[in-house]
């Protein structure tokens, strides 16, 4: 017999021993005793040893596999498939049996080989993005070890970490950082856009200026720009590292044809930047971008064109790059009007439009026959205008009805009324007419409204595309007709056109506070309105309305007082 048993020495104490008892031949019996302390100590820790292994590969934080001297898959703790997102009630993975060189997510790595290298008792370290068999998407990084058993080798253990969120983080910041990169460079690039089509002389080359500084920025692949045309169509302008890639373009700015739905003509459309970002490569207009925005070009509600501008950037034109381009598409809208103005005041002759746009008292009640309107100035208020004017004495019901039906005509002020006459100031949410054909460097000269029909005269710079201005009107005024057209040599200034002094020596918003003043009975004795009520036709605080009003002043004295 042989066994274990508890055993107990002289002095009382008591020990584990390994006892063999043998019967003998004459009956005794041999007894044999061991004391097995050590071996019972060793045992011990081998098996607390053993136990804090798999404690440890069960609660390792990091994904362990086991492989076979074919490096085969054996085993997998919990983390691992975790990782792999081993599905709810699945006991086991699909990948135990299988050679991690074969399995199919590995091989779609192109990394497959590089566990080869275990057979030769290397150490590998790995780091690379795959798609488990599970559909898991994980970063894995981690590295895989040889072992041996009595000199031979015996498969070796892989760890894994998923670095996913961490990757996803260092992606995040590096994008941060291309994005400021690219937010300083467009400050910098706008800037010199900025300097200067100041120095420019035309359109094209105000156009050309903008794309090829846009171009040869570091951030951006290629710009170019373009206009409509009457049949909704997009007319290419100017491009600058495009090369030749807009050859044959069709675009349209229809939301109905399927070349208008896209980010040009959205911006077309809405008047606000519009973006695409993370462009597939096969995309058929081009293959060096990965996103694209379109910029409207405006000034005053007058839609001059499009710039587009392509990057190799996935995500960029965030938020705050394209609040930046959309204020560079401001600027370039600003000096083609400012070169168009120019153009307009230079010339000796002009071309003289009248228009027409019949039918206006239609949806009317009050009778219009004995209604006479007179537009004489429209005043721009940022997106907006102020219209002045006046109409025949006793006709206020009638105006303000007819001021009702006519498009963006929002809201009537009466500023006096007299036996002679009534003045209003009319506010209106879309562009007037002289505002349309401010793109083409023409200017309002007036308007009148007399038995239901509106009759526009305005002024045009010789060489101008009449019917495309005229298209350009129809499509706030569809029913509009061309009664005449006629040329005219100027000897003084004509009614509406813009004074120079105003043009080069007041800004913008000093100019319409000045003409909204003058037009509004603010200079007359007694006032007809005060400076409150024409600041708050302007949308403006009664302070700014006199400070910009003061500085306005102050230059129209200085010239005076510099004149001979």
């Amino acid at each position: 017999w042989h066994g274990e048993a508890v055993g107990r020495r002289r002095d009382g104490t008591r020990f584990p021993q390994s006892l063999t008892l043998t019967v003998a031949d004459d009956g005794g019996v041999v007894c044999v005793v061991r004391d097995i302390t050590d071996r019972r100590e060793q045992r011990r820790r081998l098996r607390d040893a053993r136990r804090f292994t798999e404690e440890l590969v069960e609660n390792a934080p990091f994904g362990m596999f086991r492989l076979d001297e074919n490096l085969r898959i054996t085993y997998e703790n919990p983390r691992a498939e975790e990782i792999i997102g081993l599905p709810d009630g699945k006991e086991t993975s699909d990948a135990i049996g299988v050679d991690i060189r074969e399995l199919p997510p590995i091989v779609e790595t192109g990394q497959a080989d590089l566990f080869s290298a275990l057979l030769e008792g290397e150490t590998v370290e790995f780091d690379f993005p795959f798609e488990s068999i599970y559909g898991k998407v994980a970063y894995f990084t981690g590295r895989a070890v040889p072992l041996y058993r009595d000199g031979e080798f015996d498969g070796a253990i892989l760890m894994a970490t998923d670095i996913s969120d961490r990757r996803r983080k260092e992606r995040e910041l590096e994008r941060q950082r291309e994005q400021l990169a690219a937010l300083d460079e467009l400050n910098d690039v706008v800037r010199g856009i900025t300097e200067a089509v100041i120095n420019q002389s035309t359109r094209e080359e105000i156009e050309r200026v903008v794309c090829e500084r846009l171009a040869g920025s570091d951030s951006y692949r290629f710009a170019w720009t373009g206009s409509v045309d009457s049949k909704l169509q997009l007319v290419p302008h100017v491009e600058a590292g495009t090369e030749g890639s807009l050859d044959g373009l069709v675009l349209s700015t229809d939301p109905a044809d399927p070349t208008g739905q896209g980010p040009i003509g959205r911006a077309i459309r809405s008047r606000e930047a519009q973006v695409n970002r993370h462009v597939h490569e096969d995309t058929d207009h081009d293959r060096r971008f990965h996103s694209e925005a379109a910029i409207p070009i405006v000034h005053q509600g007058t839609l001059y064109g499009v710039l587009a501008v392509y990057s190799g950037r996935p995500d960029a034109f965030a938020e705050n790059e394209r609040e930046v381009l959309a204020q560079l598409g401001e600027v370039i809208g600003h000096a083609i009007s400012a070169v168009n103005n120019k153009r307009a005041l230079m010339s000796d002759e002009v071309t003289e439009l009248e228009l027409l746009v019949p039918d206006l008292d239609e949806p009317i009640d009050v009778p219009t026959e004995e209604l006479t309107v007179n537009v004489d100035r429209a005043v721009p208020v940022g997106d907006e205008h102020l219209l002045y004017g006046t109409a025949t004495p006793g006709s206020v019901p009638a105006l303000r009805a007819l001021c009702e039906q006519l498009p963006g005509w929002e809201r009537t002020r009466i500023i006096s009324e007299t036996d002679d006459e009534v003045r209003f100031e009319q506010q209106l949410s879309e562009p007037p007419i002289g505002s349309i054909v401010a793109a083409y460097g023409g200017f309002f000269e007036g308007g009148r409204i007399e038995s239901g029909e509106y009759t526009v005269t305005i002024a045009l710079p010789p060489g101008t595309d009449i019917r495309q201005v005229v298209e350009d009107i129809r499509e706030m005024y569809p029913n509009v007709e061309s009664r005449s057209q006629r040329q005219t040599t100027r000897e003084k200034q004509l009614p509406g056109q813009p004074v120079p002094v105003l043009t080069e020596k007041l800004t913008e918003r000093q100019s319409g506070v000045l003409e909204a003043a003058y037009y509004a009975g603010f200079f007359e004795w007694p006032r007809e309105r005060s400076g409150e009520e024409v600041a708050a036709s302007l949308g403006i605080g009664a302070s700014t309305f006199h400070q910009h009003l003061r500085k306005a002043e102050r230059k129209l004295l200085d010239v005076l007082f510099e004149l001979d």
